[in-house]
């Protein structure tokens, strides 16, 4: 059981059978602490290193103005605004008056009812509990407030440094596979020389040693290819390339691509395609971008003798366009990771194809920049199907 709350009462009184008949009267409330003080010149003092709930000060003492004490308390930070209680030996209206002018927050004639004077102590000292706690609150939000504000500024700055590191890293990023990207497409088409007749033939050895410069060059390539549209679209560079092309005829010459890739898995890459209008607006190397990243995604994750289904539908200005496997699926608390840059899953390659977890990435922010929406549906065992959705009728609008 909680101790009980105490109340500090200060009786400030040059008479001591005034001290004892309002000890006495105490008696009955423990919960009243009474000190007393019969100097009205270490009144102020006392109150200050104290800290009463209330003080009971009488308006007639030797060496001291009750009156002019009560003034003194009221300017004195430490008493502001403790309840006074003026005791007085008389009623009278004028004295009264003044004294509640001055600062006294009741007025009793001494000596007063027992019940009455601690019903009024009660009353006095719970009020200036109540307003410290409250000020104490106030305080503590006042503190709250500031300390955020501090906090907000803080922030800022550090998001001002953030976004700043990003943009060098972004800019870092652009000029290291810029420069990548020249050397790279050299050592691909040396090695795409050296598979040719005039330069000589090969032996087993040989020919495999040169496939797999080919092979890890172009992987690389398309490695640096991605890295330089991360920087381009992080650093809000993305620019689309409007135009009207015919979408059946891009998306039938990308699963063509694919077929061909995926045969070397015993993968069949099909295409279904019900439009009633081929000619779209869209920046096509974006989309074609979205639709390989798409397709191989699938051809990567499937098993081998697996089919992954394109099916491509136009009904009035809704566009969609749906890539669907029969790999592993996706466990559900792992679909998050799946369009953010480096995002990584548990789910792995069949045939021990490297994936660095850019392709979905940006295929979103390419859907994204047309204003579309791109999402995934997978379960574990059920494969997964990815949907790309854009409005048709919105794009065109953004040409024109």
């Amino acid at each position: 059981m909680s101790e009980q709350k105490k109340f500090i009462i200060l009786l400030v009184d040059d008479q001591a059978i005034i001290h004892e008949a309002i000890r006495r009267q105490l008696l009955e409330s423990p919960d009243l602490e009474l000190h007393c003080c019969a100097d009205g010149g270490e009144a102020l003092k006392i109150a200050a290193a104290l800290k009463p709930h209330v003080i009971l000060q009488d308006l007639v003492m030797p060496d001291v103005d009750g009156l002019m004490l009560v003034q003194y308390y009221r300017v004195n930070p430490a008493t502001r605004d403790v309840p006074i209680v003026v005791l007085s030996s008389k009623e009278d209206a004028a004295i009264k008056a003044k004294a509640f002018s001055l600062g006294a927050n009741d007025y009793i004639v001494k000596l007063p009812d027992q019940a009455e004077l601690l019903a009024r102590l009660h009353y006095h000292a719970a009020a200036y509990e109540n307003l410290k706690q409250r000020a104490g609150a106030f305080r503590q939000l006042k503190e709250s407030q500031q300390a955020l504000v501090k906090l907000n500024k803080q922030l800022g700055q550090e998001q001002q440094e953030l976004k700043r590191l990003n943009e060098v890293k972004n800019r870092f990023l652009s000029i290291a596979a810029h420069d990548l990207r020249n050397p790279l497409s050299a050592i691909r088409c040396f090695a795409e020389f050296l598979t040719e007749p005039d330069m000589g033939t090969l032996n087993e050895e040989q020919r495999e040693l040169v496939d797999n410069i080919g092979s890890t060059s172009n992987s690389m390539l398309m490695l640096v290819n991605d890295l330089l549209d991360v920087s381009v679209i992080e650093s809000g560079r993305l620019q689309l390339q409007l135009g009207e092309h015919d979408l059946r005829e891009l998306v039938t010459s990308v699963v063509h691509l694919n077929h061909i890739v995926a045969q070397h898995k015993h993968i069949n890459v099909t295409l279904k395609c019900a439009v009633d209008q081929a000619v779209q607006v869209f920046d096509r190397e974006r989309f074609r971008q979205v639709i390989d990243n798409l397709i191989s995604n699938g051809v990567k994750y499937s098993p081998l003798n697996t089919t992954v289904q394109v099916q491509l539908r136009i009904q009035g200005s809704r566009i969609q366009l749906v890539v669907k496997d029969e790999g592993p699926g996706i466990p559900e608390d792992e679909q998050q990771n799946l369009f953010q840059p480096f995002g990584r899953t548990s789910v792995q390659p069949t045939a021990g194809e490297k994936s660095v977890g850019l392709g979905l990435a940006l295929s979103k922010r390419m859907v994204d920049a047309h204003g579309g929406v791109i999402r995934v549906e997978s379960a574990p065992g059920k494969g997964s199907r990815f949907i790309v959705e854009l409005n048709g009728e919105s794009l065109r609008r953004s040409l024109s």
